[in-house]
C-alpha cells in the first residue's frame, strides 16, 4: 500500500475516534481504502457513511463506477452496497 494512502487512512480514522459520525472522515476514509485496494473496508465505511445521511449513496455509486471503469472484479459489490443503503 502506498505509505500517503496509509497515513490518509490513519489520519482519518483519527478523526473518526473523535467524532464517529463524520461524514467528511467516513467517505475519505472509504475514496483511501479504495486506492489501497482494500475495498472491503471502502464498502463498510461507505455503509456507515450512508446510515448518516441516504444522500451518500450518490458516492458508493460513483465508486462503483470508477472500480467498473477500472474492470475492478470487486465493482458489483459496490452496487450490493447501494441496494442496502436505499433499502432495495
Amino acid at each position: 500500500m502506498n505509505k500517503k494512502f496509509t497515513e490518509a487512512a490513519s489520519e482519518y480514522k483519527k478523526a473518526l475516534e473523535v467524532t464517529a459520525t463524520s461524514n467528511r472522515a467516513l467517505l475519505g476514509l472509504a475514496w483511501t481504502e479504495i486506492q489501497s485496494k482494500n475495498y472491503t473496508g471502502a464498502i463498510e465505511a461507505f455503509k456507515k457513511a450512508c446510515k448518516l445521511n441516504s444522500k451518500n449513496e450518490v458516492e458508493i455509486r460513483k465508486a462503483f463506477k470508477y472500480l467498473n471503469d477500472e474492470k475492478i472484479a470487486e465493482a458489483p459489490r459496490f452496487i450490493e452496497a447501494v441496494n442496502s443503503c436505499s433499502g432495495s
